[in-house]
């Protein structure tokens, strides 16, 4: 039998017929990095053979125990329901990774990478991961080939309201972008220049179809309140109009649309209480230091004069 996953799913072709045929590529991993503190991440990938297209790739970063509750060779199945518990936080501090291995996959050409054998694979998941956290890692990575039927029991959003035999021919992306807009919080927000992603601020809905997501979005909201808090996932304040994306839940994003005027003054934006109270903090013990230094300079002119 060959080594790639083409050549594989070829040979293994040639007894399957229709949706039992295998034309979807798995691979998933866990990597962990540092000494003390142990940073711990996990990925899923997902290409379609057939359309020479990656149709889905998730990463997640954290310090956290949880991440190493799954192994890398748990079943496909079990390793997307855990990645639908991992945190908005931990989620979006894996933008930076899925981003740079888009654009290796894009250098590469995925005709070129689905001629690769797993130990390719483990080293172009091995470079980009380095190359995006700047440390040596340590990969554990488990390959798969699914047919249609095994990949609408792994992953059903993936051919909601299409045929079987639709499905197969053209996957869809199901990642959801809804329009939102920023809430300025000028004295205990965060200044957009200071974001980061992985930060968690406060944003409103205006899409036309946020009623649908009221459900879905409800353990983000703000009680008694319309703001919702999203995972930042990536910021452009370079452009005369920038933009801010978060993400809210798995495959569910917003994206923020900022005016030059916006952009330019740098204004601070709402972030969760816990967040503010820091910055309140912060901005106390100031102000206390401030007024004993205030204290001491009029005693001192006080004796002096």
């Amino acid at each position: 039998m060959g080594n790639s996953a083409k050549e594989i799913a070829a040979e293994m072709n040639q007894t399957n017929t229709g949706a039992n045929k295998k034309i979807y590529l798995i691979f998933q991993g866990k990597f962990f990095y540092g000494n003390r503190t142990k940073e711990h991440g996990i990925f899923l990938v997902m290409i379609n053979i057939k359309e020479e297209e990656i149709i889905r790739s998730n990463f997640a970063l954290s310090t956290a125990y949880k991440l190493r509750n799954i192994s890398y060779d748990s079943t496909n199945k079990d390793f997307i329901e855990f990645f639908k518990n991992i945190s908005l936080k931990d989620r979006s501090q894996g933008v930076q990774i899925k981003e740079n291995l888009k654009e290796k996959v894009k250098t590469v050409g995925v005709s070129n990478l689905l001629g690769y054998d797993q130990a390719e694979f483990e080293s172009l998941m091995q470079e980009t991961i380095e190359n995006t956290v700047q440390e040596n890692i340590n990969l554990h990575l488990n390959y798969d080939l699914r047919s249609t039927i095994e990949m609408k029991d792994i992953y059903p959003s993936l051919f909601e309201d299409q045929g079987i035999d639709e499905a197969e021919d053209e996957p869809e992306e199901d990642i959801i972008k809804l329009e939102c807009k920023e809430i300025i919080a000028p004295v205990q927000g965060k200044k957009m220049s200071q974001l980061e992603v992985g930060d968690i601020i406060l944003v409103k809905l205006i899409d036309s179809r946020k009623a649908d997501f009221n459900e879905k979005l409800k353990n983000l909201r703000v009680e008694g309140t319309d703001k919702i808090k999203g995972g930042v996932a990536a910021i452009d304040l370079t452009k005369e109009q920038g933009n801010i994306v978060v993400q809210f839940i798995e495959d569910v994003y917003g994206i923020i649309t900022l005016d030059e005027d916006t952009v330019k003054t740098g204004v601070k934006l709402a972030v969760p209480s816990s967040q503010s109270k820091e910055d309140k903090a912060e901005s106390d013990l100031l102000v206390n230091i401030l007024f004993v230094l205030l204290v001491v300079i009029i005693i001192s002119f006080y004796f002096l004069s």
